[in-house]
């Protein structure tokens, strides 16, 4: 069985611990968590970091990541449509960074298009890895609409660490990460509606955004710095090696 061929499982959240308790019949305590670090000396806030929006009354949104149906980001459409039609998209603006399944990309488009969002929802394709410590420290908010069970999304992560605030779902991990009204705001899966009002939200209450961003940068210095991640790994491996029995060894 599964659990015979491993001394300890490390897991990356405790949603992913509890999934192969339940699933692959894994004893609890064979198991351990131990999250994804970041690397908090290089996704960072900007130097001059204002004190408040990085655009003076312009509220910058970004998602990053795979375009593709799992990932809802045609949530994130559907809401700056419905504050367009309330007239409350004036000062918003969402980039989409990525690239995914064409079928889906052209869906989303299609989307911004039936909605006249072209000034305000933008598609730059993908952007390299080693860039994106730059591009982040451009955002204010990072909104991440998965609908799937996210084992421990990186993106939030990175997004904390370099100063932005984070509208996210809870599927999976991300509720490890973000907490409802201390380090980030939350809307269920596909519901455009509230995602919408998250967004005014934060557009609108100044103190709020900037409590998200203080706490979302601790939070991740706290417990999802790399060097934590690196810590915890050499300790449970030190500790797997001295529970170890000794192998016999056959000298012919």
């Amino acid at each position: 069985s599964f659990q015979l061929k491993f001394e300890r499982v490390l897991c990356v959240s405790q949603a992913i611990k509890n999934t192969l308790a339940r699933e692959a019949d894994i004893p609890p305590e064979n198991m351990s968590v131990v999250y994804n670090g970041v690397e908090t000396d290089l996704f960072v806030p900007p130097p001059e970091q204002p004190d408040g929006l990085k655009t003076l009354n312009q509220l910058s949104l970004l998602y990053a990541g795979s375009l593709n149906t799992h990932k809802g980001v045609h949530t994130a459409i559907e809401a700056m449509a419905l504050l367009s039609k309330q007239s409350k998209a004036e000062d918003i603006s969402l980039t989409i960074v990525g690239s995914g399944h064409p079928d889906y990309e052209a869906r989303l488009k299609a989307l911004v298009h039936e909605n006249n969002l072209e000034k305000a929802v933008h598609f730059p394709g993908r952007v390299p890895r080693e860039d994106m410590p730059a591009l982040l420290q451009k955002f204010d908010v990072l909104v991440f609409p998965s609908i799937w069970e996210e084992p421990l999304a990186r993106m939030t992560q990175e997004a904390m660490a370099a100063g932005m605030a984070v509208i996210s779902t809870l599927t999976g991990g991300t509720g490890e990460l973000v907490i409802e009204g201390e380090t980030g705001l939350t809307f269920d899966p596909e519901d455009a509606t509230v995602l919408a009002q998250r967004i005014d939200q934060l557009k609108n209450d100044p103190s709020l955004y900037k409590k998200l961003v203080k706490n979302g940068r601790e939070k991740v210095l706290q417990q999802f710095d790399i060097r934590r991640m690196i810590d915890e790994i050499e300790m449970h491996l030190s500790d797997t090696i001295e529970k170890a029995p000794a192998q016999k060894i056959l000298i012919p």
